[in-house]
């Protein structure tokens, strides 16, 4: 659904109107001296003695900004927002009377105005009846300004109308055609249209009798936002320009600004966001120094953007706009437009979020929003809102609440009217229809939608229908059918530059044709998808948005690459199953290839925010420590959720400062997207004569496995996603069956882990048969093993799949053409070797901590095994090569200090936490107290690794678990391995599961010895190491020797 501009439905107070009114320019102070204001400046007018009780009048002509006029008399009068020409009449008092004019803050460069005193005169009985009608007028006007609510709109009306009759018989017939305008836009904001029509006619009709050009235009400009709110968006048009020449002529820049953005909004409207954007620029040029209309015109912006597919854009012009409108937060507000507009952002920003898959962000903004639309009670803003949240919860699978909200939507809008609101509301009913199985009534709701659509003019909206018509036909088997409505759609959405709409529904075709047995028309279809979906991809420039993005849309690879393989099947010999191969690398780790791509650590660059930049990590590591305390505590659930928010947005803050830096440090344009290696430069430029790449896709009716070596390509059918999965967890299960604390008594586990030691043989032999045996004569002889896995396959550790000792060694790899980025990039060999970190200070309860008072954060237990790991692998190095850190030294200081990028080898032996919901709070822990039994800032977190400035060709995450991450389908696990990796690390050594402190003090001990006095490579380093360890009795389980894995560089 598009963003919906809620200041559409509803009539902003414009500048002229709304606060006190230009009268009669037959009344400008033509001869009268012309005053200068500067922003914020005031000047004060004194005017000539005059007999208590006669009538006094001033004549003020205004130009540039509206001003603020103060008359300090009786019951002073403070005239807030004044513009135009107007005429201002009061009783004398003893003494001169005093004006005072002040400009606003950011008034424009030519502000300033001409002031008339007229004489006075004894005070007559038309006198009276001219200030009586004057304070009509002011009453009225005040109470237009807090009109927020229907009641106060409807004083309001009745406040004009009784002004109106009092200028009428005054003779005031300036005033008289200003407030029947007023009343017209009144009556607009009632949505009662057909009274607005007749008033805005009639003051036009009076304004051109009168021949003022200004309010002629006015009135003009009120007809076209009528025809507007009624959907009749080429009357609206039509209206619209009709009064840019006049305002040109009268060189009204705000009033320009103004109808040039509704001209943008009726045409993005129209489904034209191209058309929309040119007259919104336009707009935007004109209100460099009107903050509230700079705002709306970048909410439009944004919304064009969004309508196009440009989600970045979108973005970047609604965080603008909202930026503004909290801006305005302290300015006088009574109509409630400034917090409208906030919701309005908030509820757009909730669409992009959405729109790129993030549904727990756009969740968020759109509850923010809600609490807006109930504070100004605005019913029909909160039922947009309700209708859009309706959508983030079908795509949680929330059915229920999707249908709950939706259908709360519904009501509002249909007593107010608004047929655009009711199509999006029988557009997203159909949706649950259909997720629920009921596509009859499926299919009523979405004709009932794209009647409403259509008879709107909404052609965005019509092509999304459309294609929704084409799922449900294809779901009934019509597929004659659903062809006919996705090439509606399809041409609809080229036609108003909706690219993520083109590239869902060329997507769509192509399933229907490879359903039909149609498989080269399927794959040019999809081709020309994925090319779009690129295109959105690399144009969203925060990484965690690109990757939520790409997640969204990873099915569509799977989907490519298993329809070549079809095509393979039908026709070997082609080079389908390369283009196969091509689609799956697309498919496999984007974010990391990109971060290789632009090294992080370039965001660090000394520049105007860096100082901003740190500021923002202490500020993150110590809110994320305080919820870590928290956590630990009986803290109630209301103050835990408000330091979880605090936090988030504080990541937030930092990641938007990540950007902004990036544009500052680089060209415009210049954010690098690595393109993924096809199969060609992968064999020339990863593989070698001893290694061998095995390529794994899991399917949902079928997975694949592609065998690449540095000359050949094989590719095997393997069994569905379910099969291989099934038994995958059943290994991992029974490997990690010591870490499960399920039993009742000593017996019953030792009989548990007999049983699990009987089985696990068992299990890995079925998923060596599906995973490696395909492959068996491709790789006997090979020595190294590339492992590209997907989904669980990423937590197995072939090794342990191997019968009868080691073949392989195996090294994972997040994509091949990662490993093709790391060789491209240029290192500086460290000096120094050795680098080892081990035994820090957790708690009190350490017997090297002098008070026992001292509380901390967590309670770790103490690796003391970690310093035997330590001090048995430091003499491979001599003594001025390696550096053994531990204890109170191995601290965070420590670490990320330039000490570090000397060496080349960085084994890290202490405590890791993976966090699988927010992966930047994964971390390393180091010492938690100082020497002085103070606590110190200990954690290592995965956003500081990023920016490590190492110099290593491999580090050993000595920790538990310390492989796994956030399992991100189509990006892999993103964790403490892959920070490691995006900072510029060739390899590293981690763990799959928590480890046993004294087998890996021995596994490593091993493995460093084959490494450096045996001179192996790392992966057979490591796999010597663990067949040390499988032939020492104690440690022969491969839950000792197994958990640790090699990723990244092999060679």
């Amino acid at each position: 659904m598009p963003p919906e501009l809620k200041s559409r439905g509803r009539y902003r107070c414009p500048s002229l109107i709304g606060a006190f009114v230009a009268l009669a320019s037959a009344w400008a102070a033509h001869g009268a001296e012309r005053f200068a204001l500067a922003p914020g400046e005031a000047r004060i007018h004194h005017g000539a003695v005059a007999e208590a009780g006669s009538i006094e009048s001033v004549l003020i002509t205004l130009e540039g900004s509206a001003l603020a006029v103060r008359l300090p008399i009786a019951g002073e009068r403070a005239l807030p927002n004044v513009s135009g020409v107007f005429r201002l009449s009061w009783v004398a008092e003893k003494g001169p009377q005093t004006l005072e004019i002040r400009a606003p803050g950011k008034a424009a460069p030519d502000t300033g105005y001409r002031i008339e005193w007229l004489a006075a005169h004894a005070l007559s009985a038309k006198d009276r009846l001219q200030l009586e009608a004057e304070a009509a007028f002011e009453t009225a006007q005040g109470k237009r300004r807090m009109a927020t609510q229907r009641h106060s709109r409807e004083a309001a009306v009745e406040a004009c109308r009784r002004a109106l009759e009092l200028a009428q018989e005054a003779g005031d017939e300036t005033r008289r055609r200003v407030l029947r305008t007023m009343e017209g836009q009144l009556l607009g904001e009632l949505r009662r249209f057909e009274e607005a029509r007749a008033a805005f006619e009639e003051a036009l009709a009076w304004n051109r009798q009168a021949g003022d050009a200004r309010w002629e235009a006015l009135a003009v400009y009120g007809l076209g936002r009528v025809e507007l709110d009624t959907a009749n968006y080429e009357a609206a048009i039509r209206y619209l320009e009709r009064t840019l020449i006049p305002l040109g002529r009268l060189k009204d820049v705000s009033e320009q600004a103004r109808v040039l953005h509704h001209i943008g909004v009726t045409y993005w409207l129209l489904g034209e966001s191209p058309k929309a954007m040119e007259y919104y620029e336009r707009a935007l040029a004109l209100r460099t120094n009107d903050p509230a209309g700079m705002a709306y015109t970048l909410y439009g912006m944004g919304a064009a953007d969004w309508s196009m597919g440009e989600y970045q854009d979108a973005l970047d012009h609604y965080q603008r706009a909202l930026a503004a409108w909290r801006e305005l937060r302290s300015a006088p507000d009574p109509g409630g437009f400034h917090a409208r507009g906030e919701a309005n952002a908030r509820n757009s920003l909730g669409l992009v979020y959405a729109g790129l898959g993030n549904q727990e962000k756009a969740l968020e903004q759109y509850e923010a929003a809600l609490a807006i639309w109930r504070r100004v009670a605005d019913e029909g803003g909160e039922a947009y809102t309700k209708n859009n949240m309706g959508l983030s919860y079908l795509d949680q699978d929330r059915v229920r609440e999707a249908e709950a909200a939706i259908e709360a939507a519904r009501a509002p809008l249909e007593r107010l009217k608004d047929s655009r609101g009711q199509a999006y509301v029988q557009q997203n009913l159909g949706d649950v229809r259909l997720r629920q199985g009921k596509r009859k009534a499926a299919l009523a709701s979405y004709e009932k939608s794209l009647a409403l659509k259509r008879e709107i003019g909404d052609r965005w909206g019509e092509a999304h229908t459309l294609h929704s018509l084409g799922e449900v036909h294809q779901q009934l088997k019509q597929t004659a059918g659903a062809r006919r409505f996705y090439e509606q759609a399809l041409e609809l959405r080229r036609s108003t530059a909706d690219r993520d709409g083109e590239a869902l529904t060329l997507a769509a075709m192509a399933s229907l044709d490879s359903s039909a047995g149609r498989l080269e028309r399927a794959g040019e279809e999809i081709s020309e998808s994925l090319a779009l979906i690129e295109r959105t991809r690399t144009s969203v420039l925060r990484p965690d948005l690109r990757s939520v993005y790409f997640t969204t849309h990873h099915s569509y690879y799977e989907f490519a690459a298993d329809l070549y393989m079809r095509l393979d099947a039908e026709n070997p010999g082609k080079g389908f199953d390369r283009r196969a191969f091509d689609w799956s690398e697309r498919a496999r780790a984007r974010a990391l290839l990109d971060s290789l791509a632009n090294l992080r650590s370039e965001v660090e660059k000394a520049g105007p925010g860096a100082e901003r930049g740190m500021l923002l990590r202490r500020q993150f590591n110590a809110q994320a420590d305080r919820l870590v305390r928290l956590e630990g505590t009986a803290t109630g659930r209301a103050q835990l959720e408000q330091a979880r928010k605090k936090m988030d947005g504080l990541l937030e803050e930092y990641r938007q400062w990540e950007i902004e830096t990036r544009r500052m440090n680089r060209p415009a344009g210049d954010f690098l997207t690595a393109e993924p290696r096809p199969l060609e430069e992968i064999q020339r430029a990863a593989l070698g004569p001893g290694a061998v790449l095995l390529q794994y896709t899991l399917g949902r009716t079928r997975s694949y496995l592609w065998v690449v070596s540095h000359n050949g390509l094989a590719s095997f059918r393997l069994p569905p996603r379910r099969t291989i999965e099934a038994a995958a967890r059943e290994l991992i299960d029974l490997l990690t069956a010591r870490n499960q604390e399920t039993d009742s008594s000593m017996e019953a586990r030792v009989a548990r882990l007999q049983a699990a030691g009987e089985r696990l043989p068992v299990v890995a032999a079925e998923l060596r048969r599906m995973l490696l045996n395909p492959a068996e004569k491709l790789t006997r002889g090979k020595r190294t093993l590339l492992i590209s896995g997907a989904g669980i396959l990423r937590h197995i550790p072939f090794a342990a799949l191997e019968q009868g000792g080691a073949r392989h060694a195996y090294v994972y790899l997040p994509s091949a053409s990662s490993l093709v980025e790391i060789r491209r990039k240029e290192r500086h060999p460290a000096e120094k070797g050795l680098a080892v970190v081990a035994d820090p200070v957790f708690t009190a309860r350490d017997s090297r901590v002098a008070r026992r008072d001292v509380a901390t954060a967590e309670d770790w237990p103490r690796l003391r095994h970690s310093l035997e790991e330590a001090r048995a692998i430091a003499p491979f190095w001599p003594a001025g090569s390696r550096l053994l850190v531990t204890g109170f030294d191995a601290t965070r200081e420590m670490v990320e200090s330039e000490v570090f990028s000397q060496y080349r080898y960085i084994h890290l032996a202490t405590h890791a936490v993976i966090d699988e919901k927010r992966p930047e709070l994964s971390r390393i822990i180091l010492s938690q107290l100082g020497r002085d039994s103070r606590p110190r800032e200990g954690s290592l977190r995965l956003f500081e690794i990023y920016n490590l400035r190492w110099n290593a060709d491999l580090v050993v995450l000595s920790a538990c678990r310390s492989a796994l991450g956030k399992d991100v389908e189509g990006e892999g696990m993103v964790g403490l391995a892959t920070g490691f990796l995006q900072a510029g690390v060739p390899r590293l050594v981690a763990s799959l599961w928590d480890v046993d402190d004294g087998a890996t003090a021995e596994l490593m001990k091993h493995f460093y010895a084959s490494m450096l006095r045996k001179k192996m490579r790392p992966p057979a380093a490591l796999a010597a190491a663990q067949e040390e360890l499988r032939s020492i009795p104690r440690w022969s389980s491969p839950y000792y020797w197994a958990p640790f894995i090699l990723i990244g560089e092999w060679n």
